[in-house]
C-alpha cells in the first residue's frame, strides 16, 4: 500500500500466472476475465504462433470451479508486449494527478482518438500498447485480417479513429499504475533504452 494513501494499491495487476473461476468447457473462442485479460486455447495459440505475429507472449492459466476445483482445461493468458509509445497530449490524454509517495498516475481521458497514435513511439509490434491505456489492445491491419477470416468469436475490432464515438469516450480517467505492473524486466530495459533516444 502507498504510505502517504491507503486507497493507492502497490500492484494493478493480478499476480501471474492467472488463478480464475473458469467454465468447464470455453463459450466464445476468445475469453475475456473480468478485468479484461485475454485467455485462448491451445488451437489459437498454435494459430498465432504459425502466423509469427510479434507482441504477444502466452502464459498457462489455472482455472478452478466456484467450489475451488480445478479445471483440468488446458489455457493461456494472451500478454501483450509490444509498445506503441506515449500517448501524446495532443490526444488529450495528459497527467491529471501525481501520487508524491508512490507515484501513482491519474490520465485524462481520450478527447482526439486521431491523435492517440505516434507512430515515432512504435516499435513494429503487430500486438501493441500505448501507454496509458495497456488494457486496451492495439493491433494492425494484418491481426484484425487473421481473425475475421477465422471468425473467432469473443474479440471485436475498432479503428482507432472511432473511438471518440464509442464507449471508451465514456472513460473520464486512466490510472493503469506503473509501467512495471505490464512488463518484464527485459521490456522495461528495452523502453528505457528507447527512451533516451539510443
Amino acid at each position: 500500500m502507498c504510505p502517504g494513501d491507503p486507497s493507492h494499491a502497490k500492484r494493478q495487476r493480478w499476480g501471474r500466472p492467472l488463478q480464475i473461476l473458469g467454465s468447464i468447457v470455453p463459450i466464445t473462442d476468445i475469453e475475456c476475465t473480468v478485468f479484461n485479460d485475454l485467455l485462448v486455447g491451445p488451437e489459437i495459440v498454435s494459430a498465432l504462433k504459425a502466423a509469427h505475429f510479434s507482441g504477444i507472449d502466452f502464459t498457462p492459466v489455472e482455472l478452478f470451479s466456484t467450489t475451488e476445483i480445478p479445471i483440468s482445461r488446458e489455457v493461456y493468458e494472451l500478454k501483450v508486449t509490444g509498445w506503441g509509445g506515449q500517448a501524446p497530449p495532443e490526444s488529450g490524454i495528459k497527467v491529471k494527478e501525481e501520487c508524491p509517495y508512490c507515484g501513482r498516475q491519474v490520465f485524462t481521458g481520450i478527447t482526439n482518438s486521431r491523435m492517440l497514435f505516434d507512430i515515432d513511439g512504435w516499435d513494429g509490434s503487430d500486438f501493441f500498447i500505448i501507454w496509458p491505456m495497456p488494457k486496451y489492445i492495439i493491433v494492425t491491419a494484418k491481426v484484425r485480417d487473421f481473425f475475421l477470416e477465422r471468425a473467432y468469436s469473443g474479440v471485436a475490432f475498432h479503428t482507432l479513429d472511432k473511438l471518440c464515438s464509442s464507449r471508451f469516450h465514456n472513460l473520464q480517467t486512466f490510472s493503469p499504475g506503473n509501467l512495471a505492473d505490464w512488463f518484464d524486466r527485459n521490456k522495461l530495459a528495452e523502453l528505457n533504452f528507447r527512451a533516451r533516444g539510443n
